[in-house]
């Protein structure tokens, strides 16, 4: 090779020189390269390469040691078998490890090993600032003549700067590496930031929701009183007004057999002007219209009671269509717009739970269920029993899922809803709850048909704790 420097005698001076120029360079611009365009990986590699060019050998290796100086990793390799390239040998247990203990380059001539490809190597210990670094070694394959003590001691020169060369390469992909592990935990801790901050915001309007349900559960205890006593009004109220109605009619008996023609003339005149007839009848349309009122007020408020059951710790027994019904009722302006609701209840039990938490489940599926409609759907609430099982569905004609969401839906902060719209918890929640409760939930869904959720609840906790005890479950 005329235009790259071989460390050979039988070139000449002026050539030697020049092709030795052009070798440092070459050398020089690998050991520099900072471009893609060599893998991490290849660039000692494309450096071994160089070198073996350079000393007219055929094969060569590169080593260098660990952080703890106990082993090799070999970095770069020609012609070695696959997956010696990248792997760690202990410095005891091979030949360049003998090389860096001496810290003195060797020269082997007696490889007579008849499975071996190599007649000669030079191998040399590789020092920067009187630091080892690792090894080098170059080989010559049998057909070729073998290096010399003068080869081995005009290459220490040469492998002086190649230490130089490899020890920068290697601060810079440590450099680079660094980089790459800091650029990996700045996103590690951009998603965790975010989840934080999801978290935050989510326990803030979780503690919002707390003291909003703490404060409707207070509202709806103070606006029970007002309402009995409005209710217990219009009752009297109602008595008042038939029992004056009663006297009107007396009177106008009364009147009837009265022969005072000015006195009828005025009490016809006026109930005339006041439209007495009509006042009459829509007076009692308003007082069944306010009773009406009240006991739809009273209903909502005791609904606000039974679904918030602030404080409530303990197990009890519970009517699920109670909760249910409440659920509904406080979450009907989620769907009145666009969904009717089909009940098909049928006789359950009740069961030992924690209503409150159910009826966050309820309230989850039910407003999920509506998002699922976007014009004019049906939301089926269903029940039933099997064993000693009570199931409640809710079901949707809705847009359905994927396959790929159905598999994720339960997962925290998961959600396919525009970004401010949720956080992703709800069905998580859900979750929690229901195997709290020691049930299950399943899912069944198809794109542009609906989606069912089936939550499985056991009718009586203490017998699955007793039965989990006897080994049974």
């Amino acid at each position: 090779m005329n235009d790259k420097f071989q460390f050979n005698s039988e070139l000449g001076i002026d050539t030697q020189v020049m092709s030795f120029l052009q070798w440092v360079l070459g050398l020089y611009q690998l050991g520099q390269n900072t471009t893609d365009k060599i893998n991490k990986k290849d660039i000692f590699n494309e450096i071994l390469t160089h070198i073996v060019q350079g000393f007219d050998a055929d094969t060569g290796s590169l080593a260098f040691l660990t952080a703890d100086r106990q082993s090799l990793h070999l970095v770069a390799g020609i012609d070695l078998p696959v997956g010696v390239v990248g792997s760690k040998v202990l410095v005891n247990e091979c030949r360049m490890g003998a090389i860096i203990k001496s810290s003195e380059p060797h020269l082997f001539n007696d490889i007579h090993s008849a499975s071996s490809r190599v007649s000669s190597a030079m191998c040399w210990p590789l020092i920067s600032q009187k630091q080892v670094l690792g090894a080098l070694n170059i080989n010559r394959g049998k057909e070729r003549l073998p290096y010399t003590r003068d080869d081995l001691k005009k290459g220490k020169v040469l492998v002086d700067m190649i230490s130089v060369v490899l020890e920068n390469t290697q601060l810079h992909n440590d450099y680079q590496l660094k980089i790459e592990q800091l650029e990996s935990m700045y996103s590690e801790l951009k998603a965790v930031n975010y989840k934080l901050d999801s978290v935050q915001s989510q326990l803030l309007q979780s503690e919002k929701l707390a003291s909003i349900g703490q404060l409707a559960a207070g509202v709806a205890h103070e606006i029970n009183n007002p309402v009995g006593f409005i209710n217990s009004n219009i009752g009297s109220l109602n008595r008042y007004v038939n029992d004056l109605f009663k006297l009107i009619d007396l009177y106008e008996n009364i009147e009837l057999k009265s022969d005072n023609a000015s006195l009828i003339e005025v009490k016809d005149k006026f109930k005339n002007e006041i439209d007495f007839s009509y006042l009459k009848d829509d007076i009692q349309e308003l007082l069944i219209e306010s009773q009406d009122g009240v006991s739809r007020v009273k209903q909502i408020v005791q609904d606000l009671k039974d679904f918030s059951q602030v404080g409530e710790v303990e197990w009890s027994w519970v009517d699920l269509h109670q909760g249910i019904n409440a659920t509904l009722n406080i979450a009907q302006n989620e769907f009145k717009y666009k969904a009717t609701i089909a009940k098909n209840y049928t006789n359950i039990p009740m069961i030992e739970c924690m209503p409150s938490q159910l009826n966050q489940v309820f309230m989850s599926l039910i407003v999920n269920a509506s998002h699922a409609i976007t014009k004019k759907g049906v939301i089926t609430v269903s029940s039933g029993t099997q064993d000693d099982m009570v199931w409640i569905s809710v079901a949707d004609n809705g847009e359905g899922m994927s396959v790929e969401v159905m598999t994720r839906i339960f997962e925290p902060f998961y959600t396919t809803k525009p970004v401010g719209k949720g956080a992703g918890l709800g069905l998580s929640l859900a979750y929690g709850i229901i195997e709290s409760h020691n049930g299950s939930i399943e899912v069944e869904s198809e794109q542009g048909v609906g989606s069912c959720f089936t939550l499985w609840l056991p009718i009586n906790q203490k017998k699955i704790k007793n039965d989990r005890a006897a080994g049974c479950v």
